[in-house]
């Protein structure tokens, strides 16, 4: 009997595993390019293991039910039947999941019915089939056993083409001309986190505990904007110091170019290691942002394995029962970013070269499902059931695609607030472990900490959620703090004006860096570094949201479009002062004074026309004083594995 329940483990594994190879194979099948078979290897070995012991268990309980058969018969038949078991399942749950309203609707309830019959109907075929032999025969073990080594091997061959990581020429340049040694760089960009949702900036809410003791050690800007309200001209502003209307990375460009001049190429230049963690998808080599990293991982090296294994079916149907518990296939997973970094830093880390290091950190992107408990923390006991019920993928997905203006009740807006607090205060404390880290190994005071986010969220202003559709401050105002021991004071809140445009050059004058005069020359932005920190006066900061009306047939699809003005209007803002002017390409321009209306409700385009027609002056004034750039290269289009991937994402058509 022990034989028969080692091989029919054995077996029930090796097909369990061919059912994962086999729908992964599948899933990941239109995908044409060559490099995207490489890049899910892992996911086909991670199919190959979640669905060994299902099989496992399967034929487990066939074996109990086919314990009178003869060795020969019981070795041909628990495979035979496991095979059967998993295609019963997987297909059922596949045609109903893919091709049918729900699983208690009619037409899938009768599919059911019919898909059963059929498995009965073959599982009898196999179960009356005469053995090969009257009696007798041995279930042959020593075959069994090399093929479940001959498995276990190739699911290990599998990971093997993705152990791979970039290493760049090591250069010159690692200390000041003066012989001093350049401190290291930690650029932190806390995917789309408004400020004003943080501890630290005064929310009532105690968000980021972690945040509020960085801040007393280094300095806070209170005031700090995105030149837009979305990842990718956000990053690209970031990464090059210049305007969206002069990087052109956006939604009818989607890349940063090579001709632009990036940090992490000017850093490596002088010598610095230059390593990056992007959890968003847009932050990819795919959009060129590998560009001057010596290691670049981005989605697909730190959780697109997961993201991939989300599209199982034993995933799915394990999802039904344990929802948001999944922590990391969706959300980015800080923590899962965090170990990452851990083992770069015991394996690659240089320690004779200072570093640039660049995460981004995706969290407090929807939907947000932080891990338990961070996502109960500020759950209110009224929103409980409701902010549970969001958790759910296809609540989540419902929530996603409601078109604006939207008229949620309060209480759901609230447990949607709730559940983004949550993120929040996951984040901060995987700071404080990244942080920590650092401490222990005494490198923290020797390295300039940048932490600031690309965008923020709405969640509920001006009927809208998300980060679409809208230049108001929510999806602008964003957090921006610094710190390095010795060169800026501690406990500093700064409230001017400041945008992403000035870390860059920031940066650049803090670890001292030579760069190029045609580079400086068409900076907007300056540096935030004076006596000791000096914002320049008179600011006037930039804002730019592209005509979204690629998001129109997404909303279509999922629910009725009653109002299309808001995917036909491309938006530029400008402050300057308590001022700001928002200019629409449909002609309806706005205008808020922010010091006594700082949530934007009261328009004053009409009771104050000239300040209005003044501020759209210097907006264009601006627009046309910028430094300008080379056009954007011609070869700026996504290749097909990129566009596949942010197809299925959701973020393109």
């Amino acid at each position: 009997m022990v034989k028969r329940l080692i091989f029919a483990a054995g077996a029930g594994a090796i097909v369990g595993a061919a059912c994962g190879l086999a729908e992964a194979v599948l899933a990941f099948l239109p995908q044409p390019a060559d490099e995207t078979w490489l890049a899910e290897l892992p996911a086909f070995a991670l199919a190959m293991a979640i669905y060994a012991p299902i099989g496992m268990v399967v034929a487990l309980v066939w074996a109990g039910l086919l314990g009178g058969d003869d060795g020969r018969t019981f070795g041909r038949r628990v495979p035979a039947l496991t095979a059967l078991g998993m295609a019963w399942l997987l297909v059922g749950v596949a045609v109903n999941r893919s091709f049918l309203p729900s699983i208690t609707h009619p037409l899938s309830m009768a599919f059911t019915v019919v898909w059963t019959v059929a498995f009965l109907w073959a599982m009898y075929r196999v179960w009356a089939r005469p053995g090969p032999s009257p009696a007798g025969g041995e279930v042959r073990l020593g075959r069994l056993v090399l093929a479940v080594l001959g498995t276990v091997l190739a699911g290990v061959l599998l990971l093997v083409p993705s152990m791979r990581s970039g290493h760049g020429a090591r250069s010159d340049g690692a200390r000041t001309a003066g012989g001093t040694k350049r401190p290291n760089v930690l650029l932190i960009v806390l995917d789309t986190v408004r400020a004003d949702h943080l501890s630290v900036y005064g929310y009532a809410r105690p968000t980021t505990p972690g945040l509020e003791r960085f801040a007393r050690e280094g300095v806070t800007f209170e005031q700090a904007l995105a030149p837009a309200p979305w990842t990718l001209p956000s990053h690209a502003t970031l990464f090059t110091g210049l305007y969206p209307v002069q990087h052109h990375a956006g939604r009818f460009h989607p890349r940063l170019d090579e001709h632009l001049t990036t940090l992490p190429e000017l850093l490596h230049g002088q010598g610095y290691q230059t390593v990056a963690f992007s959890n968003n998808t847009w932050i990819s080599r795919a959009t060129n942002f590998h560009q001057g990293f010596d290691h670049f991982e981005d989605f697909r090296g730190i959780w697109r394995v997961w993201r991939s294994a989300s599209r199982l079916l034993a995933v799915q149907v394990y999802r039904l029962f344990v929802p948001g518990q999944l922590h990391g296939d969706r959300s980015g997973g800080a923590g899962v970013t965090n170990r990452a970094i851990h083992r770069w830093f015991d394996t690659q880390y240089d320690s004779t070269r200072p570093f640039l290091l660049f995460i981004n950190y995706l969290d407090a992107h929807f939907p947000y499902h932080a891990p338990d408990p961070y996502w109960r923390k500020f759950v209110e006991p009224s929103h409980q059931a409701l902010a549970t019920k969001l958790l759910d993928a296809k609540a989540q997905d419902e929530a996603d695609y409601t078109p604006p203006p939207i008229n949620w009740q309060a209480e759901k807006w609230g447990a949607l607030t709730d559940l983004y607090d949550g993120e929040l205060f996951y984040l901060d404390a995987m700071l404080t472990e990244l942080f920590d880290d650092l401490r222990r190994r005494g490198l923290f005071d020797d390295t300039l900490v940048v932490v600031t986010s690309d965008h923020g969220e709405h969640l509920g202003e001006h009927e809208l959620f998300l980060h679409r559709f809208s230049v108001y401050e929510p999806t602008l105002r964003i957090p921006l703090l610094m710190r390095l021991p010795g060169r800026l004071p501690a406990g500093l809140r700064v409230s001017d004006w400041v945008g992403l445009p000035d870390v860059f050059p920031t940066i650049l004058r803090l670890v001292a860096v030579d760069t190029p005069p045609d580079v400086l020359a068409a900076l907007p932005g300056r540096s935030l570094v004076g006596s000791p920190v000096a914002v320049p006066p008179g600011r006037m900061l930039l804002g730019d949201y592209e005509v979204p009306d690629n998001l129109l047939p997404r909303y279509r699809q999922k629910t009725k479009v009653t109002d299309e003005r808001y995917f036909r209007r491309g938006l530029r803002s400008l402050h300057y002062g308590n001022w700001k002017f928002i200019l629409g390409s449909d002609g309806r321009n706005e205008l808020y004074d922010l010091a006594q209306d700082p949530s934007e409700m009261n328009d004053l385009l009409q009771q104050a026309p000239e300040q209005a027609r003044a501020m759209e002056t210097r907006l264009q004034e601006v627009l046309a004083g910028l430094p300008k750039t080379s056009d954007a290269e011609a070869a700026g289009e996504l290749d097909d594995e990129t566009k596949a991937q942010l197809r299925a994402l959701g973020y393109i058509e």
